[in-house]
């Protein structure tokens, strides 16, 4: 079991925003949190990954588990260096030593290609071409066929 959460309720100060009753999260599986604005899907992610402690219930992570979270922020520096690759490689370097990720270049290039947005690799992350405080995320990429 890498995530077991029993009766918890996540959110902030007094507020509460989210309630799990139950979820059990394993190896090979993937898990989908879709909802409106405002739902809580930032704070769910946020208390399953260990960022936001829960006002009540458990939340038990297995020893070893790392998890990558890429926040998605509205007023994000412009002139942050970073590519789309740089951001595909995120993922990958909560699995590598000290975040090495070097070797595994290639690999992220490849998922890229599958998900159809390899042309994103080389695109700077936090700008688009109108130079508008708009940018582009993972969450926001659209593929173009299914994997």
């Amino acid at each position: 079991m890498l995530i077991d959460v029993r009766d918890a309720v996540f959110g902030y100060g007094e507020r509460e925003v989210v309630r799990v009753n139950a979820l059990q999260l394993r190896a090979a599986q993937a898990l989908g949190i879709f909802g409106p604005n405002g739902a809580g899907k930032t704070t769910l992610v946020r208390g399953l990954s260990g960022l936001l402690r829960p006002l009540r219930g458990s939340v038990e992570r297995q020893a070893d588990l790392r998890i990558g979270y890429l926040p998605q922020y509205r007023a994000i520096d412009l002139n942050w260096p970073m590519s789309g690759l740089d951001a595909a490689l995120l993922a990958i370097s909560a699995r590598t030593r000290f975040g090495w990720v070097r070797s595994q270049t290639r690999k992220a290039r490849e998922m890229m290609e599958r998900l159809g947005v390899l042309h994103l690799a080389p695109k700077r992350f936090a700008t688009r071409a109108d130079n508008s405080s708009a940018f582009f995320s993972p969450g926001r990429w659209r593929p173009s066929r299914r994997c």
